[in-house]
């Protein structure tokens, strides 16, 4: 016994058939057929089409012209579908339209048209008349003519644009289902381990209205690095410096060209500089402490010291410990430049290396420059010191502390921003793994034009 059609699809008035959803009984049951069934609607409202399904189980076969159809039939526990028709053992006759068609040909004209034998009425006549005009009219779908015929072209036509819509949008979903595979098993860049197709669709319309998800190389990279990035630590500031060469310049000449007045002096050793610098360091190691003298053994002469004290008197040995200070003065200055440069660029986040080697080479550049009149400076006063009663002449030095210091301030500010990103790191790289993300989606839809075939 059958029991009910369970579906159709792709025949005449039926797209997409379903018993299940469509045919309920009492309490909103599923209904089935009973010992007796009977079944009316409307001209072409599908009575023949289910009439068809019956025949086709009865012949075993499909209707002609029908082949591309489906449908499934339970009878009692089984399933009968277009596949398995000659499956079954049921005894079944139908008597429809096709049965008259094949078996009652010679009750029909010319045409195979079966005319009535009499109307009733003139204007029955005339309705009779409009109806076979309309019938005319919208033809047949199995005779390929009328506007029923039509209707059949456009229904397959829709359903074949349908068909290829959807293959289209499912092989455009497989290729976003790809790409969302591929950023979740990249959490760590992109930042989502449950990234899946419906956010792949999310991050879409954010592209949509977005002015620029696309990245160049350069920025790919330093998201990526930052990414990478370990909190750093905290970098204090630089001090500035102070130091200016006008003022070194001002205290050399000063003493440079200071002249010592000598009542009496020891012409032959103003005469020799390397003579005087050794007998002047070698007092400390004879007066009040030996006779003689350590270097030939001769006695030491009692007028000696009084002559020395008279050659190094005061004034000259004023003169050279105020060199000497300068000197170690000149010294530590070197001494503060050189721990400026002790910063690193390990110290700085990878964002910043680039303005990091372009200060510090800058300021490198400088000290040394600075040094090298520090040290022109300190080799003058040095040879003053030797020769602390000859005059020297001064030069004219180039002041280029205040670049130093500009430059120091780049870097204060740098460091300021690299201390500010300490703070900021984990906002900073979860934004960066977002703007990837983006840009990896705005690539893929922009491969396979998923915004012009979505359309």
């Amino acid at each position: 016994m059958i029991k009910k059609i369970k579906s159709i699809r792709n025949f005449a008035v039926f797209n997409d058939f379903n018993w299940d959803v469509t045919v309920k009984g009492k309490g909103n049951s599923i209904a089935e057929f009973k010992k007796l069934n009977i079944i009316y609607g409307r001209n072409y409202s599908g009575k023949t089409t289910l009439s068809r399904i019956l025949r086709s189980l009865e012949q075993k076969k499909l209707p002609i012209k029908y082949s591309s159809i489906e449908f499934e039939v339970l009878i009692e526990s089984r399933n009968i579908s277009q596949n398995n028709l000659d499956s079954h053992s049921l005894d079944i006759r139908v008597y429809n339209s096709d049965f008259a068609d094949e078996n009652l040909a010679f009750l029909k004209d010319d045409q195979s048209k079966i005319e009535p034998f009499a109307i009733l009425g003139e204007e029955n006549v005339q309705i009779e008349k409009q109806i076979a005009g309309k019938e005319i009219k919208l033809g047949s779908e199995e005779l390929n003519i009328g506007l029923r015929y039509n209707l059949f072209q456009k229904q397959a036509e829709h359903q074949k644009k349908q068909k290829e819509k959807d293959e289209k949008e499912n092989d455009l979903d497989n290729k976003l289902k790809y790409k969302a595979v591929y950023i979740k098993n990249n959490n760590f860049i992109y930042g989502d381990v449950n990234y899946d197709i419906r956010k792949i669709k999310s991050d879409i319309k954010t592209i949509e209205s977005s002015t620029k998800n696309s990245l160049n190389e350069k920025e790919i990279d330093e998201k990526e690095k930052l990414i990478k990035e370990q909190s750093k630590t905290r970098i204090y500031k630089l001090n500035s410096f102070n130091s200016n060469l006008q003022e070194i310049s001002y205290q050399t000449t000063k003493l440079l060209q200071k002249g010592i007045k000598s009542k009496v002096s020891i012409q032959e050793l103003l005469n020799n500089t390397i003579l005087q610098e050794w007998v002047r360091e070698g007092i400390p190691y004879h007066k009040g402490k030996r006779d003689t003298c350590a270097f030939c053994g001769n006695p030491l002469p009692k007028n000696l010291w009084e002559k020395l004290n008279a050659h190094f008197n005061e004034e000259s040995e004023e003169l050279r410990k105020s060199i000497k200070s300068l000197i170690q003065e000149f010294k530590n200055i070197e001494i503060k430049l050189t721990d400026i440069l002790s910063l690193t660029k390990d110290n700085f986040y990878s964002v910043f290396h680039e303005d990091f080697s372009k200060y510090m080479n800058k300021l490198e550049q400088e000290i040394i420059k600075y040094n090298a009149t520090l040290k022109y400076s300190i080799n003058e006063l040095e040879k003053r010191e030797k020769d602390i009663f000859s005059v020297r002449e001064a030069h004219i030095l180039v002041d280029n502390s205040q670049i130093i210091n500009d430059t120091i301030n780049k870097l204060n500010s740098l460091i300021k921003k690299n201390n500010e990103k300490t703070n900021n790191l984990t906002n900073d790289q979860n934004q960066a793994r977002i703007e990837l993300r983006l840009n990896e989606v705005a690539k893929i839809i922009k491969d396979i034009n998923y915004l012009e075939n979505v359309d």
